[in-house]
């Protein structure tokens, strides 16, 4: 049988749909990038954004005389929805690991009609077999569920409580990952700084373990809630020292406004995270930092907005994930009165400019500096690679030398623009 798999959303859900290829090839089954060839499709879904979700939908109710397993946060977050739309044969809740094999043979067997599995803990194997994407890159998952309250988030719903794994876990997953010839490791979760706080351990011991191991990577840091690294903030410095650690940050303040930041119910202050911030690009000064905002939040007026854009503008992050807000069935926000459409349009389009401006200027004052960056894939349908500094800045190369691929290279910068470097290599 062959089965087509198609994930959508973060990083944690890049990882669970890694895995699931993984335990589907290890059964038998014999996966395929043609959806037209599959009698089984496999949907890893993401319910983060309405916008996500609707596209997610449009696409599962055009399965038409194939099988349909769908998997992820979905089904858990708007679970009427898809028994309603969608001509599913199962739905599962997220990180379903090893049980996708079980659903899919139940599926096809087609006895007892439907299968639902709607559950918010499993806790797959972090050793579990995996179809990378990237055979460079690992994404090792360290902890799921998380320990937040926020207002909009509908992921909570999905994911459950903190479940972390333990270090000698992880740490025996990386040995692999680098036996196996990967040079980047992901360490990804939820929100990453929680880690540990379910099984007596933190983040930066988790590093300082994995640093020591012999080889050369380098590990990126997945997304932390401001919140809970002001808790590990200097120990997590210290560890940021190692030249195996990306120094690299994402960190969603969400809005500048401290009024907002309470209606959404997110564990820190405007001046948390600047502190942060502040601390970060003091012992790291070209440290590259990712932040997320939610713009039109129900309770954001003007005077809020405005707050967000001064923040932006003094903070100067390298890039920003901008969203509009948008209400998700079940959480608290979703009670709110919505702000009209156009003013969260007009705010969105405002932000986005003056975030295109900041890193266009934080890109070009990188030109004409040398950077130790690993290669890590090869451009689609061009003769270039790509790489990523130190902090994790992207860099496209002109070169058709697929030997590069995860090796260590000098790169000059020469160029840039506002999503990207450009370079060549160093004689």
């Amino acid at each position: 049988m062959k089965v087509y798999v198609k994930t959508f959303g973060c990083s944690l859900n890049q990882a669970d749909g890694e895995i699931i290829k993984g335990y589907m090839e290890n059964a038998g089954f014999k996966l395929t990038r043609d959806y037209k060839e599959a009698g089984l499709v496999i949907y890893n879904t993401c319910g983060v954004k309405q916008s996500t979700e609707d596209k997610i939908i449009f696409l599962l109710k055009k399965v038409r005389g194939k099988k349909l397993i769908v998997t992820g946060c979905l089904p858990l977050i708007n679970l009427s929805r898809i028994r309603r739309e969608v001509p599913y044969d199962a739905l599962v809740g997220p990180s379903p690991g090893e049980v996708i094999v079980d659903v899919a043979k139940k599926v096809l067997e087609n006895k007892g009609g439907k299968v639902e599995l709607l559950r918010t803990d499993f806790f797959p194997n972090c050793l579990s077999p995996r179809k990378r994407k990237n055979p460079l890159i690992e994404i090792i998952p360290i902890c799921l569920g998380c320990t937040g309250k926020c207002s909009y988030c509908a992921v909570k719903l999905a994911r459950g409580k903190l479940r972390s794994y333990y270090p000698e876990t992880i740490l025996e997953k990386v040995k692999a990952s680098l036996k196996d010839g990967c040079r980047e490791l992901w360490f990804t979760a939820q929100d990453v700084a929680s880690y540990g706080r379910d099984i007596g351990f933190d983040l930066p011991y988790l590093l300082k373990k994995a640093t020591s191991l012999k080889g050369k990577f380098r590990i990126r840091i997945g997304m932390m809630n401001p919140g809970n690294l002001k808790d590990i903030l200097n120990e997590l410095i210290r560890t940021y020292e190692s030249e195996k650690i990306y120094k690299f940050v994402h960190l969603p303040v969400q809005s500048g406004s401290d009024n907002v930041l309470k209606d959404m119910k997110r564990n820190y202050t405007k001046k948390d995270f600047i502190r942060v911030i502040d601390s970060l690009k003091a012992s790291f000064p070209e440290v590259s930092i990712t932040t997320d905002v939610i713009v039109g939040f129900p309770t954001e007026d003007e005077n809020d907005f405005e707050e967000t854009i001064q923040l932006i503008e003094k903070v100067k992050p390298d890039k920003v994930n901008i969203s509009k807000f948008s209400p998700k069935k079940g959480t608290e926000a979703s009670k709110l009165k919505k702000l009209p459409t156009h003013i969260l349009k007009k705010r969105s389009k405002t932000l986005a400019e003056i975030c295109r401006e900041i890193s266009l200027e934080k890109n070009l004052t990188m030109i004409g500096k040398v950077y130790e960056t690993l290669i890590t894939s090869r451009n689609l349908g061009e003769d270039t690679l790509k790489g990523r500094t130190p902090s994790y800045k992207p860099v496209t190369i002109e070169s058709e030398n697929t030997s590069l691929l995860g090796k260590f290279v000098k790169v000059r910068i020469v160029d840039a623009t506002y999503s990207h470097l450009i370079g060549c290599l160093e004689e």
